[in-house]
């Protein structure tokens, strides 16, 4: 499989989902494992998510990119879910991200850490936003975690807003500025390495 690299670090890439990648978006999109906690509530047909694919160029306020990931420099870059950027504002200099690993054999590990950061990493330099938001199901101790690691805080919760599983769940919002994530962008380039959610909660507790 071909892929369209745009941004890569530490052996995790994000790639330009091409027509191609289409049936297997939509194996990932229709398995109730990785869909559990997004909004998508409906069957995905081939033919709506290569509609929705070839659409994206089009797309002025959404940016979504596949996550690939490779053992070393010499491998093969494998596809294991994707990253996105949605109503992305000019004008305000804000957006919403939002992300899943479709390949469950690679969830927890911390790639979808390193592919927040280069989201992020584009989000504020290239298009000079000042803020970046997500928004998550109160109950996604997983994402919440991985989120504080990319340097977002929790700035609200929705009481009761999603139904899920018979239930009714809070939803909470999460924010990162351009001035949290570049402290934790001046770590990586120093340690050679990202920061720990320990680490990031104490560098970004730090008063200048």
């Amino acid at each position: 499989m071909d892929f369209n690299i745009f941004r890569h670090m530490d052996n995790v890439a994000l790639a330009i989902p091409e027509p191609q990648h289409v049936p297997l978006l939509v194996q990932w999109i229709n398995n109730p494992e990785v869909t559990q906690f997004l909004t998508a509530r409906r069957p995905i047909s081939t033919d709506s998510e290569r509609r929705f694919v070839q659409s994206l160029a089009d797309k002025e306020e959404d940016i979504v990119f596949l996550i690939l990931v490779r053992a070393d420099e010499k491998a093969e870059w494998a596809p294991i879910g994707v990253m996105g950027a949605h109503h992305i504002d000019d004008f305000n200099k804000r957006a919403n991200t939002g992300a899943f690993i479709g390949d469950v054999s690679f969830q927890g590990k911390g790639y979808g850490v390193i592919a927040k950061y280069l989201m992020l990493r584009y989000l504020f330099e290239w298009f000079g936003l000042r803020i970046v938001t997500t928004r998550i199901q109160g109950t996604n101790e997983r994402s919440i975690k991985y989120n504080e690691r990319c340097g977002y805080e929790m700035c609200g919760v929705i009481k009761e807003y999603t139904w899920h599983a018979g239930m009714w769940h809070d939803e909470v919002i999460l924010a990162v500025t351009r001035e949290r994530f570049a402290k934790l962008w001046d770590f990586y380039q120093e340690h050679k390495r990202i920061a720990t959610r320990e680490e990031a909660k104490e560098l970004l507790a730090q008063k200048v």
